[in-house]
């Protein structure tokens, strides 16, 4: 094995970050179709000869490591190890093969088990925990089109019960050093992450959940782990842990928590605004106080304490109020999120003009921010979000094709070369469609209506119509899964191929909820059938 190994893992995070910058040029102003394509083909000719040489990196330098049977030397481990940190930043959500840091990991705490090597399984599992919540997030994307959200989140609990038992004071104590002693205390909370229980929220649930995060918080008053860990950030881990407590019930309470847990965590959420002012200075760097005030105006309107259109008024307040500037995660987190809560608050059939009005704001706030966010900058994050409210989008009426041009403002934001490729097949389709209409009109009887050719020359516009907005909305399921289209430097893993296989379907999902282009979804569903 090559002793530049490390260098080398550094020279296909480099080349990766410079495939995806070519793999996805801005879309101007001032280009159009033809520009950008000619755009695209030379940065594809240059992206095909960066993708060998990546691909010939992992095959010779990656890949022989991760083979079961391969007996790691110390040296190799640290590359992994370093190799794996520049595939993943859990914290800002940013990811450059999070699937290939799944496989490093679970090779390290392979043959950390066989070596029992109890200092390389913690930091392991911790690092287990860590990826599985970000493929877990990404998953969930797909849902309900698809379970796999589901798996990585039972895979990543596995690795954080694990973890947890070492919280035993017998077992803690004992621990290698402190550094293993921080990560087992850290998961006491960070565990929450992987609470995602959507698929089966109840109140037993709910009560299990609610009691680990408050046994959490705990630990910070109990002098057994505050004399074991005394270094450990215990005023960072306060904070965090009341976020947490906080976090069960965002979207307007999705989880389904009953009013006696409610009060519960009011009475923390107070805690958590009391413990922010006392140190605002420190406190913000991690919190902002527009999600600080978030926080405050939902756990209200869910005890009754704030009425319905004062809720309303105090979230347009948050989205108003946050920086149009500064395009960094930090400082727009609130104002996508308090989007999200005002779309699961508002009563979609009974729409007042103000709601209106906002959402217009909002909606254009949106794409302003998807359009200005640095390149590739917590996508995964972006993509999220993003894709909830795309799930949940509430149409403002008196726009024509509303939701198919939200959709294309996002794809050219996003992944431009997509949104090309979806302009492109519809100018296609409708020449073909209309070559076919005066070649076949035959075809076309039973298609609209139309019981004669005389009625397919008749609605001829109304059918050239519907297939170019039909092609334009055929992929949108990739907003989806753009991580993985986004990936042109090297082969799919298999995992990533299956998940790039459910955008028909979650592209369907996503246009039968909208009567403008709920006809388009089987065209969606069955683009990939031939």
């Amino acid at each position: 094995m090559k002793n530049d190994i490390a260098s080398i893992f550094e020279k296909y995070k480099d080349t990766t970050l410079k495939i995806r910058m070519l793999a996805s040029p801005l879309v101007e102003e001032s280009f159009d179709d033809k520009n950008y394509h000619k755009v695209l083909m030379e940065n594809f000719s240059k992206i095909g000869k960066l993708s060998i040489k990546n691909d010939r990196l992992l095959n010779e330098n990656l890949y022989p490591l991760l083979e079961d049977n391969y007996i790691l030397s110390k040296q190799e481990r640290k590359s992994l190890w370093d190799f794996s940190n520049l595939l993943l930043d859990a914290y800002k959500m940013e990811n450059l093969h999070v699937l290939l840091r799944y496989k490093i990991i679970n090779k390290l705490l392979k043959d950390a088990e066989k070596k029992d090597d109890l200092k390389e399984i913690i930091k392991s599992l911790d690092s287990l925990v860590e990826t599985t919540f970000v493929l877990m997030h990404n998953a969930s994307r797909l849902t309900p089109c698809d379970s796999r959200a589901y798996k990585y989140r039972d895979l990543g609990f596995e690795a954080a019960y694990a973890l947890l038992e070492y919280l035993e004071e017998d077992k803690f104590k004992n621990l290698p050093n402190e550094e293993c002693k921080h990560i087992v205390l850290v998961n006491s909370r960070y565990i929450s992450a992987l609470f995602d229980r959507s698929d089966n929220y109840n109140d037993k649930a709910n009560t299990h959940d609610l009691n680990m995060m408050i046994k959490a918080l705990e630990l910070k008053d109990n002098k057994f782990y505050r004399k074991q860990a005394p270094n450990y950030n215990w005023k960072y881990h306060e904070l965090r842990t009341l976020q947490y407590i906080t976090n069960f019930t965002e979207l307007c309470n999705n989880r389904k928590i009953n009013k006696r847990q409610l009060k519960i965590i009011q009475k923390y959420t107070n805690q958590l605004i009391k413990l922010w002012h006392t140190d605002e200075k420190y406190f913000s760097q991690y919190l902002t106080k527009a999600m600080l005030d978030l926080y405050e105006y939902r756990i209200n309107y869910l005890c009754g304490d704030l009425k319905i259109d004062d809720y309303k008024n105090k979230l347009f307040e948050i989205t108003t109020s946050t920086s149009q500037k500064d395009f960094t995660l930090h400082e727009n987190t609130a104002f996508v999120l308090t989007f999200a809560e005002y779309l699961q608050v508002v009563d979609k059939d009974n729409l007042l003009d103000i709601d209106r009005s906002r959402f217009a704001y909002i909606y254009q706030g949106i794409i302003s921010y998807v359009h200005h966010v640095p390149k590739m900058q917590s996508f995964s994050f972006l993509l999220t979000f993003l894709s909830n409210i795309l799930k949940v989008y509430i149409e403002i009426g008196g726009r024509e094709r509303e939701y198919e041009n939200m959709c294309l403002e996002l794809m050219a934001a996003l992944h431009p070369p997509t949104y090309v490729h979806v302009l492109s097949v519809a100018d296609l389709t409708r020449c073909i469609t209309l070559h076919l209409i005066n070649e076949e009109p035959e075809r076309f009887i039973g298609f609209l209506n139309c019981k004669t050719i005389d009625d397919v020359k008749e609605k001829m516009i109304e059918i050239l119509d519907f297939a170019y907005n039909a092609a334009l909305c055929h992929d949108f399921g990739k907003l989806f899964v753009a991580e993985a289209i986004i990936t042109y430097d090297r082969k799919l893993l298999d995992e990533e191929f299956d998940m790039i296989k459910v955008h028909p379907l979650i592209g369907a999902y996503i246009l039968e909820k909208h009567e403008d282009t709920k006809r388009y979804a089987n065209v969606a569903r069955y683009h990939h059938l031939y």
